[in-house]
């Protein structure tokens, strides 16, 4: 998602997480994803490649 301040948000979700509960739950709790902001800058920077390793 993108913010009208150019904040892309991104949320990773563990797959068996969202395979097996309910949305409305992983919503509620919140501790089931891990979110980050980058700007379009952090982006360029990071030549558009978000790497997420697993922890």
């Amino acid at each position: 998602m993108l913010s009208d301040d150019g904040i892309l948000y991104v949320w990773i979700f563990d797959e068996e997480v969202i395979n097996n509960t309910p949305w409305e739950e992983i919503v509620e709790n919140g501790e089931d994803f891990i979110w980050s902001e980058l700007t379009l800058k952090e982006l360029i920077d990071m030549n558009w490649i978000i790497e997420y390793d697993g922890n």
